[in-house]
């Protein structure tokens, strides 16, 4: 699934599984899940 073509909502306080859902396959795609998940630290710039 390309993430750039995903449309993800400003999550407004519904439907919260569905935006979790969407926001990790996004982070996934763009190899960031595990640092918002903090399984790893962030590198520092």
């Amino acid at each position: 699934m390309d993430a750039s073509s995903l449309r993800i909502f400003k999550f407004d306080g519904t439907n919260f599984h569905a935006w979790k859902f969407k926001m990790q396959m996004v982070l996934e795609e763009r190899d960031l899940w595990e640092v918002v998940s903090g399984e790893i630290k962030a590198e520092r710039a």
